[in-house]
């Protein structure tokens, strides 16, 4: 708006403002799921494995870190925590067999995941690493087993369970090759 640009910069204050809403959800751990934002319920996130490269961490609790702030419409940056990391398998291969496990006080009957190393800066570690393609869904709770196909796109997809349930836990069947690194990764997953 070119009133406003005479008094405000605003590209800098927009900056500003998106640099405190990160620092606010990094201190108190917030996490906006954009289905469900008004049940503040506790998720925990845990694997078999994850890998650990020097100072960056790539553990399951990664994946309820990605922020989505309803405020911006601007672009699609500001829906992304700038500091998150996916989870990745810390095994030799590409993690056939390593799996993710989901525990809610509150009941869930749908997920959504967003495969792959998704980061807005440095998109082409999408390909570079692997991906889910197939994932066996064991529903802990009401001894229930599936199987489950991602397509390899940058997308959330979603996934309904066969019964609510409190504790899943998804291991990886078969994977998208990445064409540098054999680390399986997912950015994110949202139990709603």
């Amino acid at each position: 708006n070119k009133f406003f640009g005479f008094y405000l910069d605003i590209e800098k204050e927009s900056q500003k403002v998106m640099s405190g809403w990160f620092e606010t959800c990094k201190r108190e751990g917030l996490y906006y799921n954009r289905i469900n934002r008004l049940k503040n319920f506790r998720i925990e996130f845990s694997s078999s494995s994850h890998l650990a490269d020097g100072k960056n961490v790539y553990e399951a609790q990664n994946l309820k870190k990605l922020f989505f702030p309803t405020d911006c419409v601007d672009s699609l940056k500001p829906y992304w925590n700038p500091e998150h990391k996916p989870w990745a398998e810390g095994v030799k291969g590409n993690g056939e067999g390593e799996y993710i496990e989901i525990e809610s006080e509150n009941a869930f009957g749908n997920i959504m995941i967003l495969n792959g190393y998704v980061d807005m800066e440095k998109l082409d570690l999408y390909k570079k690493n692997s991906r889910v393609k197939v994932f066996t869904l064991e529903d802990l709770d009401n001894n229930i087993n599936s199987k489950i196909k991602l397509a390899d796109e940058v997308v959330f997809q979603n996934f309904k369970l066969q019964k609510p349930t409190k504790h899943i836990r998804l291991t990886i069947k078969e994977v998208y090759k990445g064409n540098k690194w054999e680390d399986t990764c997912v950015s994110s997953i949202i139990p709603y």
